[in-house]
């Protein structure tokens, strides 16, 4: 109680007047301190949290699939437009040479859900499914492209 500095401020008070009120506030203060404070509870310092940003590792633990692979193997031509719709609007975009995709407006993403954030103006997007490639007269979704990669053991 001592190192808490608590042993002057825990104590009986034989009639609960306004002064023993405002002396037992300190208490609960100290104590709140205390509890809300790992360092000062645990004599430590409190270890900051980071954030992982896991929205480039989630699709390639899974699949181990870029899009680039998709377009060396020949599944997609090189350059090859995207397309995306949402509610009745729909959004372009474009594969460049180093996978990474530029959206209409300009802006470039490294991950084909990023760009769907960003687009749908959104927290969360699963790129693979949103996107599909502009193939001549047809659109093919992009997960089914990266299926038939893999079934056909191309990637």
């Amino acid at each position: 109680m001592r190192t808490r500095k608590l042993d002057g401020l825990l104590r009986p008070f034989p009639k609960f007047t306004m002064s023993a009120i405002e002396e037992r506030q300190k208490l609960y203060q100290k104590l709140c301190e205390i509890v809300w404070d790992p360092a000062a509870a645990f004599g430590t310092p409190a270890i900051p949290t980071q954030r992982v940003d896991r929205s480039r590792t989630r699709t390639r633990a899974r699949y181990d699939v870029a899009i680039t692979d998709l377009v060396a193997k020949g599944m997609l031509p090189q350059g090859v437009q995207l397309v995306g719709s949402r509610r009745g609007v729909r959004f372009g975009a474009e594969v460049l040479d180093d996978g990474r995709i530029r959206v209409d407006s300009g802006e470039t993403f490294g991950s084909l859900s990023a760009a769907g954030e960003f687009v749908l103006q959104s927290q969360s997007c699963a790129g693979w499914n949103f996107w599909r490639a502009r193939l001549g007269d047809h659109e093919v979704k992009l997960v089914d492209v990266r299926r038939e990669a893999l079934e056909q053991g191309l990637v």
